[in-house]
């Protein structure tokens, strides 16, 4: 049986902004997250084993500014530049220029991030 209140357009819903993007701002979250666990756990490993960086720009901020900072400065340069790409994806969805939606390609990053900091755990 059909809901009927589903397909009436005349109920307004507060905070209708959050129930349109609750897809982009959960997967924006999970990316944030994955990528402070890429953080930790990179600096957990550089700072108590003998493995080195392999990311050429990342050796190079940990040389010039060490690793904490260095590496916080990658990171957030990183998660600044792909959340502005994302806002522009955004603005594509919406005028229908792609058929990609930007909470996939976000929780492709975040897979990829995870996935990346747990290759750390193979060092350990």
């Amino acid at each position: 049986m059909k809901n009927p209140e589903y397909y009436n357009t005349n109920i307004k819903q507060k905070n209708k902004w959050y129930y349109h993007y609750k897809q982009l701002l959960l997967a924006t979250i999970a990316y944030v997250l994955a990528n402070v666990f890429d953080y930790i756990i990179t600096l957990h490993g550089l700072n108590y084993t003998d493995a080195v960086e392999a990311n050429p720009i990342a050796q190079k901020y940990i040389t010039v500014f060490g690793p904490e900072i260095g590496l916080f400065i990658l990171k957030s340069i990183t998660v600044s530049s792909v959340l502005i790409g994302i806002i522009g994806f955004v603005i594509l969805y919406k005028n229908n220029k792609t058929r990609i939606k930007p909470e996939y390609m976000l929780m492709t990053g975040t897979v990829m991030t995870f996935f990346g900091a747990c290759f750390w755990f193979v060092c350990f």
